[in-house]
């Protein structure tokens, strides 16, 4: 048990200093003469919720289960949607303070 608690601890600093990176960076982007370099960041990060969105319609439609109606369904997908897209809320935040 020792073992996965350092593993998790480990986990959480290098998460933490991922956060960190990606803000230094997005701050970076923001800062330059070119704005549009500030867009980056959160445009790979919508792309890749579109990709998770994708991948779980992909996942309904392989593993339908007749029982769940299609509201909750619907509602999953757009939990999933929010939820990747939380990242590119935040950079976009970063970008707008930078920008102004």
């Amino acid at each position: 048990m020792e073992g996965l608690a350092e593993a998790f601890y480990a986990f959480i600093i290098i998460f933490i200093l991922f956060v960190w990176f990606l803000i230094r960076v997005q701050n970076k982007l923001s800062r330059k003469t070119t704005k549009k370099l500030g867009l980056v960041l959160p445009m790979i990060f919508f792309i890749l919720s579109i990709f998770a969105v994708i991948g779980d319609i992909v996942n309904l439609k392989h593993n339908f289960i007749p029982r769940q109606s299609l509201i909750m369904e619907i509602s999953n997908l757009m939990c999933t949607f929010i939820f990747f897209n939380l990242p590119t809320f935040i950079l976009l935040l970063i970008y707008y303070k930078r920008k102004t």
